[in-house]
């Protein structure tokens, strides 16, 4: 019963320090309500896409950097297929500054946290804990005579599984985000492209457009699909 107790309360103190990244998978079932429609793209986005996704720790270090993660959603209006590398962002008429959602999966990491410390003043709580009750059992004529010993404390298996649940979330981020780069994919014609764009910017950007900027011959066609 001690040990089940002390394990819940260094379960409270550890597990804040490491949190699991909340999956971006079902992004083609989010809603992009804000549109920018042009003859040779359509455009739906949202902001806030890691508040959106719950991943709070990591909304919090981007608005602290100014950076600001947008879902997309992208339909190729034109008979071409055009790469990702060839699009251009604008808010309003400011060209933005998008960076590389790898890079910025590395920015956005849990770092090392206060965990590993939380377990060494804790482990030391356990040592006290455990040396009263060995004192208490070496006392009672009914106990055992040997000591009750501990090999691998409970502060220590804590500290590992919150270290692995931090690199787990960095993993399944980085992998994600790699996944929706909308740099490394090709829009074919009528198809829906879903990405997230990490753009770099102090003040948060409104009215996003964009342009193709490689110079190519395209049939743009009629009746073309619009963002849902």
């Amino acid at each position: 019963m001690v040990r089940f107790s002390i394990f819940i309360i260094l379960s409270l103190a550890c597990f804040s320090c490491s949190t699991p990244h909340i999956s971006m998978r079902s992004l083609e079932q989010c809603s992009f309500p804000k549109l920018s429609i042009n003859d040779t793209l359509n455009l739906g986005y949202f902001d806030n896409l890691l508040d959106n996704t719950n991943n709070k720790r990591a909304a919090r270090w981007a608005k602290r950097n100014h950076f600001h993660l947008f879902g997309i959603q992208l339909i190729n209006n034109t008979d071409k297929c055009i790469h990702g590398s060839e699009l251009e962002f604008y808010s309003e008429y400011r060209k933005l500054e998008v960076v590389s959602n790898k890079w910025a999966a590395n920015k956005l990491r849990q770092r090392i946290n206060s965990t590993p410390f939380i377990g060494f003043f804790t482990s030391l709580i356990e040592m006290v804990i455990y040396s009263k009750i060995d004192q208490e059992s070496n006392n009672d004529i009914n106990s055992p005579n040997d000591s009750t010993t501990i090999d691998h404390t409970l502060s220590n298996e804590i500290v590992t599984i919150s270290e692995d649940i931090r690199k787990t979330a960095n993993n399944n981020l980085m992998d994600e985000m790699i996944k929706y780069d909308i740099i490394r994919q090709k829009l074919y014609s009528d198809k829906v492209n879903y990405g997230i764009i990490v753009i770099k910017s102090d003040k948060t950007p409104q009215k996003i457009r964009v342009r193709i900027t490689a110079p190519k011959e395209f049939k743009i066609g009629k009746n073309k699909l619009a963002p849902k």
